[in-house]
């Protein structure tokens, strides 16, 4: 019984010097927090400013110069045929590869991720094997 009285007690001391707060625990130093905060305002205003174009703006662009946007490029990427590639490609193949309603582009990103698939994949082994 005397060891769970003092067991009581030295928890009930060391919960009483732990509630133990004063003032000073909550005074903030205005100041320093606005400097804190213009570096976060400023990084907000530097993210949600518009300075790249989309991909349909990038294709109006190339059609008023009179240039023909011929390379694929991430705007061009079909990322559901990708992930088809990359995670599960012998079902891919069948769904997108030799389907025949799916367009050049669909086709093409599932090659991509099927490429991914492997290079990362032949990484992983080689690594592990080291």
């Amino acid at each position: 019984m005397k060891k769970i009285l003092l067991s009581l007690t030295l928890l009930l001391m060391a919960s009483w010097s732990m509630a133990a707060t004063t003032a000073a625990d909550f005074l903030l130093d205005e100041q320093s927090l606005q400097t804190e905060m213009s570096a976060l305002n400023q990084l907000e205003q530097d993210f949600s400013a518009p300075t790249f174009t989309t991909s349909s703006n990038s294709s109006e662009l190339f059609a008023q110069h009179g240039l023909q946007q011929s390379a694929f490029g991430l705007d061009d990427m079909e990322w559901g045929p990708f992930a088809w590639g990359f995670c599960c490609w012998p079902v891919g193949f069948f769904v997108v590869a030799i389907n025949s309603n799916k367009s050049k582009n669909e086709k093409l990103s599932f090659w991509i991720g099927t490429g991914v698939s492997v290079v990362l994949s032949a990484i992983s082994s080689l690594s592990a094997g080291s």
